[in-house]
């Protein structure tokens, strides 16, 4: 885990790969993302591809969360993998 946070800590501040980084834009971010996947071998050549990416917003509501959760469930029970972004919820459970 530490050499991946060590490399995304360096494609990041890697100004002679990414010299024009832009973290606001889409396509900087999801170039990123798929560099960070390829360094930790989460992709494979000559299979066919069963990840699914879930990327959001910061945070989402109740009624969002508990429709992520049952999207997720149903890739989870199809033994696809699943790779997400971290959420902030603003709402407390009961």
């Amino acid at each position: 885990m530490l050499r991946d946070i060590l490399f995304v800590y360096g494609q990041i501040h890697n100004t002679v790969r990414f010299p024009n980084l832009d973290l606001e834009s889409s396509v900087h971010i999801t170039n990123l993302v798929f560099s960070i996947l390829r360094n930790a071998r989460a992709l494979h050549v000559g299979e066919a591809p069963n990840m699914i990416v879930c990327w959001g917003g910061h945070s989402i509501n109740e009624n969002e969360y508990l429709y992520a959760r049952r999207v997720g469930t149903q890739l989870g029970l199809r033994e696809l993998n699943i790779c997400t972004g971290a959420v902030r919820v603003r709402w407390k459970r009961r």
